[in-house]
């Protein structure tokens, strides 16, 4: 406590900072999302991805963290799992980063394959309709 009353303007530009970095990949990521799965089921993929989100961010996290400190006494115990949840959360993003480039040229998931068929079908009867 002392460190940061005694370095408050820091204090407050190392918070900025973290959150701006902290931020940064929410845009890359929903790109990703939005360009690795079909037209047709996008407002699906991003709508389980915020659910996802919420669930483990905002609902689990608390509890997790005042497990921890309930076990172990100390709050900053609890805390301490933030880096580590981040950190194991970055791994996953750098893995998919790797692979997505394979994953999206194969296309052979059934989502995909079936979403296609549709989007063909319903733009075959469009074509109809309108003509």
């Amino acid at each position: 406590m002392f460190i940061i009353l005694a370095h408050y303007p820091l204090s407050i530009l190392c918070m900025l900072g973290t959150q701006f970095f902290f931020w940064m990949q929410t845009g890359p990521i929903n790109t990703l999302l939005t360009n690795s799965v079909p037209a047709i089921i996008r407002a699906r993929a991003v709508s389980i991805n915020v659910l996802i989100l919420h669930t483990l961010g905002d609902a689990l996290s608390p509890i997790v963290i005042g497990l921890i400190s309930g076990t172990t006494g100390s709050l900053r115990y609890g805390i301490s799992i933030i880096p580590i949840a981040t950190s194991l959360a970055a791994i996953v993003v750098i893995v998919g980063w790797l692979v997505i480039d394979e994953a999206l040229s194969l296309k052979k998931c059934a989502v995909y394959d079936d979403a296609l068929i549709n989007d063909t079908h319903n733009s075959t009867k469009n074509q109809n309709i309108n003509n």
